[in-house]
């Protein structure tokens, strides 16, 4: 089983390289840094099954600058041909060693573990799709920038012209739009035919071009309107719907703050993140994470001898 893990990482490097150092051993990482970042490439301890990017964007969250800096990291990794593509953040930690993760996917090798549920449906979720919306900064001062995209956003809350067809339509098909959480791991299989789909169908990205975290939705859209819309670990798109895009990550377990924002675990954790059926954890920041990253450590390498 050859797993590429595609990682998008803007900070704390010490981490990050605390990741690559678990997964480069016995798989290849493909690191995409955003121009961002607030570390340099030459921090980044090297490895020779770590391929970094040199074709990097500047990224903003919510907007499709994340999607395109994933699609860097498909382009460049579809070129082996490996069997399993697993897309990670450079927060992001395994709960289990790599010779388990390696015998999970193994198992389960033909199947897409990515979730989805129907935003055309007009849930909570359907503002994504209906309305206009600009995330990246239009100025390098920051309380212009948010009084500007607060001005914005009454625009496109009052005002029609903000808002766009919600129809998405590609070679005669009307395809269902759905969401989801960001990260995933996926087949060669379906990867192949995802980007094939992208660089055919121009109309695609530039459909999401201004929805609102479009990193959430594409891929999603693309596999529950394709032919591998049931190989899902779920069996195909999910009915109920959770007003918590964190709740629905394939492989990972989150914990959300009171401000709907992604807090790190500490070794207080620890129990609660091995009871789960996750296979990583996000986040973890150095400082916080490290001891229940060493106790974790001391795990994997017990299990290898």
């Amino acid at each position: 089983m050859r797993i590429a893990y595609l990682i998008l990482a803007h900070t704390d490097v010490k981490q990050l390289n605390r990741l690559l150092k678990q997964l480069c051993e016995m798989q290849d990482v493909y690191l995409h840094v955003d121009q961002k970042a607030d570390f340099s490439i030459d921090e980044i301890n090297d490895y020779s099954s770590l391929y970094i990017l040199t074709q990097r964007t500047r990224c903003y969250w919510g907007d499709i600058s994340l999607v395109e800096a994933t699609l860097l990291l498909y382009r460049a990794a579809l070129q082996k041909k490996y069997d399993r593509y697993v897309l990670l953040s450079g927060q992001d930690y395994p709960l289990y060693a790599q010779k388990d993760l390696q015998t999970f996917f193994a198992k389960h090798a033909d199947v897409e573990f990515i979730r989805g549920f129907a935003i055309t449906d007009k849930n909570q979720d359907y503002f994504k799709i209906q309305q206009r919306h600009f995330m990246k900064p239009f100025f390098h001062n920051k309380k212009a920038d948010r009084f500007f995209h607060h001005l914005l956003r009454y625009g496109i809350t009052k005002n029609r012209l903000f808002y766009k067809k919600t129809d998405l339509i590609l070679q005669g098909q009307t395809y269902t739009v759905y969401g989801g959480g960001q990260w995933h791991a996926l087949t060669h299989a379906f990867a192949s035919y995802m980007m094939d789909l992208i660089d055919t169908q121009p109309k695609l990205l530039t459909y999401f071009q201004t929805s609102y975290a479009p990193d959430e939705m594409l891929f999603q859209t693309i596999l529950f309107n394709s032919p591998f819309r049931d190989h899902t670990f779920k069996k195909g798109v999910e009915a109920a719907y959770v007003d918590d895009i964190h709740r629905w990550t394939a492989l990972h377990v989150m914990k959300i703050n009171a401000y709907g924002e992604v807090s790190p675990y500490s070794n207080d954790d620890y129990a609660y993140l091995k009871a789960s059926e996750a296979l990583f954890f996000r986040k973890a920041v150095s400082g916080i994470s490290d001891t229940l990253i060493d106790r974790l450590e001391e795990e994997f390498y017990a299990a290898s001898i």
